[in-house]
């Protein structure tokens, strides 16, 4: 009967031999084995034989460092999270202002298809208007293969709407809403309803964001007429952050806020905190006092704003 094949092992760097070379045929074994001890894939007979000899061989040692050091700067550049990308400034309000023209230019096509009176010729026969005349529906045909672009424009506007807020040169208010970045255990409360929270959800006005064992990211947009979203918001575990009157406010437990604007946090002792571009940690624990009854309130309130 065959024996079973040894297992294979990573080979170290041939540069690294060369510039350190093993100084006896037991160096050059661990060698071989430092890059699979590193990544935890030696069997445990293999690890205990290179613990012991590294606790004896100095350069071994050192080699071992080097290889857990490669491995730890791997892991943490796949770990690395991805940092959403921003629109471009105005992005939300250029794009609306292109969909209400299309829209019209749309309604007034849909008009002429329909029976509409064709346009009157202009009185003076002498100017070049016939040149410079096309139809509305003749313009529309040369343009017919950008349909698709069309298309894609409007769902833009459409997702702009969503995440960036309404924009201020249409006539309508900005909207106040969280953004759910990450949320890998949390729950969202909206009135007496309590559901999970999820990744991409959209948040409005009156909910409360309630962070269990892990971290909450959002993106937080005020109800204000500036650059959106106005902050990043991260509810540590345990804590609990509600959007109201249009701006967030800290309910209790640590919010950290990276701001790229000047915005307004609330905290639920009543204060308001007007932060400026930068990042922020702020800190609500409830506390029960023996006077708080005597003093008419049910709950105090240690507050603390520390700014990094």
């Amino acid at each position: 009967m065959s024996q079973p094949f040894e297992p294979l092992h990573q080979p170290p760097n041939p540069k690294d031999l060369s510039a350190r070379p093993p100084a006896s045929t037991a160096c050059a074994k661990v060698r071989g084995l430092l890059r699979d001890h590193a990544d935890g894939e030696l069997a445990s007979e293999l690890v205990r034989e290179v613990d012991a000899h590294v606790h004896q061989c100095r350069a071994c040692a050192v080699e071992l460092s080097r290889a857990e050091h490669e491995t730890m700067l791997l892991r943490q550049g796949m770990a690395e999270p991805v940092v959403p990308t921003a629109a471009p400034e105005g992005f939300a309000r250029r794009t609306m202002q292109r969909l209400a023209a299309e829209t019209a230019l749309a309604q007034a096509t849909a008009s002429s298809m329909a029976g509409a009176a064709p346009p009157v010729p202009p009185a003076a026969p002498s100017a070049p208007a016939p040149a410079m005349r096309r139809t509305l529906l003749q313009r529309i045909d040369r343009f017919a293969p950008w349909g698709a672009v069309a298309a894609l424009l409007v769902v833009g506007a459409m997702l702009s709407y969503q995440w960036f807020g309404k924009s201020p040169a249409l006539g309508t208010a900005p909207v106040a809403r969280f953004s759910v970045v990450r949320a890998s255990d949390a729950l969202v409360r909206t009135g007496a309803v309590i559901t999970n929270l999820a990744d991409g959800q959209g948040l409005g006005e009156g909910v409360t964001v309630m962070a269990k064992e892990d971290a909450v990211v959002l993106d937080c947009s005020d109800a204000t007429a500036g650059r959106q979203p106005a902050a990043q918001v991260t509810l540590r575990s345990g804590g609990e952050v509600r959007l109201q009157g249009g701006a967030p406010l800290l309910v209790d437990g640590t919010l950290e806020v990276r701001t790229e604007r000047p915005m307004l946090v609330q905290l639920i002792d009543g204060s308001r905190v007007e932060l400026g571009s930068g990042v922020y940690h702020l800190d609500v624990l409830a506390q029960r006092s023996i006077d708080a009854p005597l003093r008419g309130v049910d709950t105090d309130y240690a507050v603390r704003v520390e700014v990094l």
